[in-house]
């Protein structure tokens, strides 16, 4: 990237460049790359103090000048000889300075965000399936010549076009995420799908991202070792849908929760595309059918109703195939490209992934052998929804192998 002064970086961003007393003004400093970690700055860059959970930012910023940091973004002044730019909260400033930097990247792709405690991964992964397959079908090509097009940010993995990174957050840093969107444009990315997670609209890593879609799964307990109570945790879900960042919102209102969020945004003057198996849905399903691999319902639609078979078992994969169908739509696709895409959707990795089970027994009949699936879940209410779905499809006995690392919120030991 091509360096911008610190002036033009900031202008207009609810901050002020603070001169020390033995600095001249340089606001024309030339800024080189924005940082918030100090194992990770290099010389040129502005390095901007964020508290994070174990360690301040602040604390480090000495370091930071000294491995080469021209400026600081800060919530308190410090007695260092550089430009210091002092903002109210440096996580919002994060976002919105690497947002400027790279040149506001995810205005020019169409973005999916799905966030819920449950069903993000698979509806995000099914999302881009959608936009991938989609795009194959407008250029008459094969669906692998459009993996270029399209892009993924999430648990699992990150995604752009053919290129895999690993996943350290389910949604990155601000300042990591707006570099992604940078080199998805460079890649010529033009849709992505992404998992939003509730720290990370808390801790503004998603501020001053453009979505084209903002979806919601559900809400069922998990953080309240960081929200506190249930009652937060929603309030931070549904702060996702309120910006006017948001061109678009699909909600599925087969729970309380999402009742209740169709109804704060519509109060705030805001339309939603409901989805579910309820029968208000816009979007829905009946006559639901479920087998060993695969799922059979009557998809309706506010354009008429499609017989849909695709390879994904269990209720909850019901209301994840809905969200994703109506997020495509939303994003512009076509009904009919998207059954057919869904009909031949992939596996989701790890979530309710049927395995392929081989042994070195030659006498062993295969047909004897197990039915074996890798599922996730780690909340009451997902390994209650597993179990209930595989019971629904069982010829024998269900066995189940459950772990729990045990270092986070302890509220949801009891099942």
């Amino acid at each position: 990237m091509e360096s911008i002064s610190l002036g033009a970086l900031v202008d207009g961003l609810d901050g002020c460049v603070h001169e020390t007393s033995t600095v001249e003004s340089r606001q024309n400093v030339p800024i080189s790359g924005i940082e918030y970690d100090s194992r990770g700055v290099y010389p040129g860059c502005l390095f901007v103090c964020i508290e994070g959970e174990k360690a301040d930012g602040h604390d480090f910023a000495a370091q930071a000048v000294a491995s080469g940091a021209v400026a600081l973004a800060v919530e308190h002044v410090l007695p260092l000889e550089v430009p210091q730019v002092v903002f109210e909260d440096t996580r919002t400033a994060l976002a919105l300075l690497a947002s400027r930097y790279y040149k506001d990247p995810s205005s020019d792709i169409r973005v999916a965000a799905v966030t819920g405690t449950n069903g993000k991964t698979t509806t995000t992964y099914l999302i881009e399936w959608i936009c991938r397959f989609a795009l194959a079908d407008a250029s008459g090509g094969k669906i692998d010549d459009a993996v270029p097009s399209t892009g993924l940010i999430g648990t699992v993995e990150t995604r752009i076009g053919k290129n895999k990174l690993p996943s350290k957050h389910t949604t990155p840093e601000s300042s990591d995420l707006q570099r992604l969107f940078s080199e998805m444009r460079e890649c010529k990315v033009s849709h992505a799908s992404m998992e939003v997670s509730s720290h990370a609209v808390e801790l503004k890593r998603v501020a001053g991202v453009h979505f084209a879609v903002a979806a919601f799964t559900n809400l069922t307990q998990d953080h309240l070792d960081f929200h506190g109570s249930m009652e937060k945790y929603f309030d931070a879900k549904a702060a996702l849908f309120e910006p006017e960042t948001v061109k678009a919102r699909a909600i599925d209102i087969d729970t309380d929760y999402g009742k209740r969020l169709y109804d704060r945004v519509l109060r705030c003057g805001y339309t939603a595309t409901t989805c579910g198996l309820s029968p208000d849905a816009t979007v829905r399903a009946e006559n639901v059918e479920y087998g060993t691999d695969k799922t059979t319902i009557r998809l309706i639609t506010p354009e008429g109703s499609y017989a849909l078979t695709y390879p994904l078992i269990g209720a909850f994969n019901v209301s994840n195939v809905l969200l994703a169908a109506t997020s495509a739509s939303l994003l512009g696709f076509e009904w009919p490209v998207i059954v057919r895409a869904l009909e031949r959707c992939p596996q989701i990795p790890g979530r309710m992934e049927h395995v392929e089970v081989s042994t070195l027994e030659n006498d062993i009949d295969a047909s004897a052998l197990p039915d074996v699936f890798v599922d996730y879940s780690h909340t009451p209410d997902s390994i209650e929804k597993a179990v209930h779905a595989l019971s629904e499809v069982k010829t024998g006995r269900l066995l189940i192998v459950f772990g729990c690392g045990g270092d986070r919120d302890k509220t949801k030991r009891p099942l």
